[in-house]
């Protein structure tokens, strides 16, 4: 993976390694750093030419999805921006949308907490199969009460500098109004994330430690690895999860029957 950054005052970029071990972040020294925090340099100067220069047989692009020509500014103030974030020169959480919206669109999943960057591959085959399948439940069971919409992968604007990107998401009737063409500005009522072997410390660590301050009711992390899903009850005041193995009973709107799905279902062999 290759993300475009300036440090010490000149246009750069980083390589990282394409394994799927662990996922990597940008610190705001201008370097890499995996998510169990081992540093990776970023001092390789970029390479070619182009909008931002091109790493040998492969073009960079500092966007997160197509913008019109004329609506993009120079690819050097998106990079005198990054640098400003990266150097201190505002406040940890002081990316705007529209820098956020034009972070690389490289197959990576890019999002920002807390003023950093998260870097994480692109999901593998089991991660998609669960992530469908429990979208399907949930989608499903949405539909059939009425209660709201599941949507899958967009963008969640919690606030200034706070932009995630979940697998599934859960906005009741009630929030319809939280939904927009950038995604959910606000908070949704559930949250649902597929853990892989590069997203598990961002996943179970890093965001239901915030989670919790935007008033999110609930999160789950579906964990292939330990067969269950991890839930954190916030409304009940929980802290810490509980990992149901068995079943999953769910029941956002009380005047309608509960979902209860089996959780094995989730990881069967297709």
């Amino acid at each position: 993976m290759i993300v475009c950054l300036r440090a010490g005052g000149r246009a750069i970029a980083a390589h990282m390694p394409r394994d799927r071990s662990d996922a990597a972040r940008i610190t705001r020294a201008g370097t890499f750093a995996t998510a169990s925090g081992s540093p990776v340099s970023a001092s390789t100067e970029r390479q070619g030419v182009g909008p931002l220069g091109r790493w040998p047989g492969r073009w960079l692009s500092c966007r997160r999805r197509p913008v019109r020509q004329w609506d993009r500014p120079a690819s050097s103030t998106i990079l005198a921006r990054m640098e400003a974030r990266m150097s201190g020169a505002t406040s940890p959480t002081g990316w705007t949308y529209a820098e956020y919206a034009r972070l690389p669109n490289d197959g990576n999943r890019y999002e920002v907490l807390d003023g950093e960057v998260l870097v994480t591959p692109s999901p593998g085959t089991k991660h998609q199969r669960t992530a469908a399948r429990l979208w399907r439940l949930l989608d499903d069971y949405v539909r059939e009460h009425a209660l709201g919409e599941v949507l899958w992968a967009l963008d969640v604007l919690f606030a200034k500098g706070q932009y995630l990107c979940p697998d599934i998401v859960y906005v009741p009737n009630a929030q319809r109004d939280r939904l927009t063409d950038r995604g959910v500005e606000g908070v949704p009522d559930l949250v649902v994330e597929v853990v892989s072997t590069a997203s598990v410390r961002i996943d179970r660590v890093k965001k239901p430690a915030r989670y919790g301050d935007f008033g999110i009711p609930q999160y789950w992390v579906v964990d292939r690895d330990h067969s269950g899903v991890w839930v954190w009850d916030f409304d009940l005041g929980a802290i810490e999860p509980r990992l149901e193995a068995e079943r999953i009973t769910w029941q956002p709107e009380p005047s309608v029957p509960a979902l209860v799905f089996e959780v094995p279902l989730l990881f069967e062999a297709p």
